[in-house]
């Protein structure tokens, strides 16, 4: 019984070692390595394409505790019950006990590793939101403060949009609040978005011979903008595109 106990242990041992070792790794660079090195990846308009420092903040937010820590949690809790009664049962023999001994630290180890890795990724993702709102704000901000998002666009696209709104396909395209919606979910606004965003729709414009202008009042936990856009279209139903926006306050 005696043997047995002990080479599992052993085998735990080796396993929550190769799990703290690169948990530790991971904890490493997200200390030391400046949050400018985590958004690399492309920029397409206002937009970021995450390399692999991005997409493993995003799995620590997102797809980590689901798909990692609660499955491995039971696994750990039986581990540390294991080890306890190790050292406590053959606490008189030294080999087994320190074996016991040394398997409940790195079942304490192992838990606060696994608990802060989300914590830690969760507060790079704050500093690497900041840093992307740094450089767009650097490539596209007028001097009062005014990002542009889209300075030129392609009247086949817009077209194409107006089509399928008119089919019913993307109607959400003729209400500005829904555009700017679908830009805060996952277009060039993703980066404005944090937490529960309130949308106002304060005023349209229309001017003879130019493009009817909105403009659309954001408060969320972290800021106050007003958004910007231009309705693309002959007719009075047309499609919207947001075109810029200013930030009115920021936490």
């Amino acid at each position: 019984m005696k043997k047995v106990l002990l080479s599992v242990s052993r085998c735990i041992s080796g396993f929550l070692i190769a799990i703290l070792a690169p948990a530790f790794f991971l904890l490493y660079i997200m200390f030391t390595l400046p949050a400018v090195l985590w958004i690399g990846g492309g920029m397409t308009g206002s937009s970021f394409t995450d390399n692999f420092g991005g997409l493993l903040v995003k799995f620590f937010q997102d797809g980590y505790v689901i798909f990692f820590f609660f499955p491995f949690l039971p696994f750990l809790a039986a581990f540390f019950v294991l080890s306890v009664f190790v050292w406590i049962y053959y606490r008189r023999d030294k080999e087994v006990g320190r074996v016991g001994f040394k398997n409940i630290i790195l079942c304490i180890l192992t838990a606060f590793f696994l608990i802060i890795l989300p914590i830690k990724a969760s507060q790079l993702s704050y500093s690497i939101q900041e840093q992307r709102d740094k450089e767009v704000a650097q490539l596209y901000r007028n001097d009062d403060g005014t990002v542009y998002i889209n300075k030129g666009f392609n009247k086949e696209f817009f077209k194409l949009y107006q089509t399928l709104a008119d089919e019913g396909i993307q109607s959400w395209r003729k209400d500005p609040i829904a555009v700017v919606k679908n830009e805060l979910e996952k277009g060039d606004l993703t980066y404005l978005s944090h937490g529960e965003n309130e949308l106002t729709l304060k005023i349209i414009d229309t001017y003879p011979g130019k493009y009817p202008r909105a403009i659309v009042a954001l408060k969320n936990e972290r800021l106050e903008a007003e958004i910007w856009l231009s309705q693309y279209w002959e007719s009075a139903d047309g499609v919207w595109l947001v075109k810029s926006y200013k930030r009115l306050t920021k936490n």
